[in-house]
């Protein structure tokens, strides 16, 4: 699965470069509120804000249509709720960084408001998560454009659960997730072609 994923992400990317259209690269920022409980865990997370960055391609494909695809890096921490404590009675923390490669398919709906909807891939980064690391979303988004910048409301649900081992000290704790998120991007155009 993630083999034919990675394929098609890559097969896509190449034919965007392609294509006679004129396309554009840019940095994408932003941030959201991140919601991590899965209901088939013995605990809950607790829910945080989130932060992201990276890069962007834009390509128009048809009259008012484009394809975007990227490479993100997203900041994610979160807690383990007081079900399970360290020694000392702190909550133990869980790093959910991942790199993300997102694909949407999008519409301009007039001059300045568009809608987009895709699949992203993301890999978990950090150190102490044993196991299946990889996880597949699905997407939504509304956005504005604003000349030089372009704004969208993104909602992200994961499709498959993730389900890893995070090493805590001498013990590890197996984890089922589901990413949810709704966060806030800002897109701004460095390069058009």
């Amino acid at each position: 699965m993630k083999r034919v994923l990675l394929f098609t992400l890559a097969l896509f990317a190449t034919g965007l470069l392609h294509g006679q259209e004129k396309f554009e690269i840019g940095l994408v920022a932003g941030g959201g509120y991140f919601n991590t409980g899965d209901l088939e865990n013995e605990f809950d997370f607790t829910n945080t804000l989130s932060a992201n960055g990276g890069v962007y391609f834009l390509k128009p494909v048809f009259n008012r249509q484009f394809v975007e695809t990227g490479l993100l890096f997203n900041y994610r921490k979160t807690e383990i709720d007081e079900t399970f404590l360290r020694d000392d009675m702190s909550l133990i923390g869980v790093s959910l960084n991942s790199l993300e490669l997102p694909v949407n398919y999008g519409l301009k709906l007039n001059n300045n408001w568009m809608i987009k909807a895709g699949l992203s891939g993301a890999w978990l980064l950090d150190e102490n998560i044993e196991q299946e690391k990889f996880e597949i979303n699905g997407q939504l988004g509304v956005g504005y454009d604003l000349n030089r910048i372009k704004i969208f409301l993104n909602y992200q649900q994961g499709i498959n659960k993730t389900d890893f081992m995070l090493r805590d000290g001498d013990r590890g704790l197996f984890i089922k997730h589901r990413r949810s998120l709704l966060k806030l991007d800002v897109n701004v155009p460095i390069f058009r072609f």
